[in-house]
């Protein structure tokens, strides 16, 4: 039953946020619209979006890399890991990605990697055991 509540918040939540002044982003020839934000680390937010074309929902990790190259580097780690167990049932696999120049004026060297994940309703492995526990 709770889950049930949840599924419905959620989709009430998300057409709270399709009115047109909803925010763009564009990855590889791909439109997206930012709804929400799901969560955030150290240096990463995890937002969903909806592809334009298709309404396909997606969880969008944004990882910010102010140091350079260096930092860049260290966040594609996580994507050639994504592709190391690609064709894995039970792993998650990365979509797309993309990195980009940060439009920060005050760093304009800083860069942003864009990790295009499946975005999972229920919730993620950490809510699954939260609720069995």
């Amino acid at each position: 039953m709770a889950q049930v509540f949840m599924d419905l918040l959620s989709n009430l939540t998300n057409c709270l946020c399709c009115f047109p002044g909803s925010p763009q982003l564009k990855i590889n020839n791909r439109s997206f619209k930012l709804l929400r934000l799901l969560g955030e680390g150290g240096f990463s937010y995890v937002y969903l979006v909806q592809e334009t074309s298709t309404s396909q929902l997606y969880a969008l990790k944004k990882i910010r890399c102010p140091f350079g190259q260096e930092s860049v580097s260290l966040a594609l780690k996580e994507v050639e890991a994504y592709a190391l167990f690609s064709p894995h049932p039970n792993i998650i696999h990365a979509v797309d990605h993309a990195v980009t120049s940060a439009n920060d004026k005050s760093d304009p060297g800083s860069k942003t990697v864009y990790i295009l994940l499946p975005y999972y309703r229920r919730g993620n492995l950490q809510d699954a055991i939260n609720a069995n526990l």
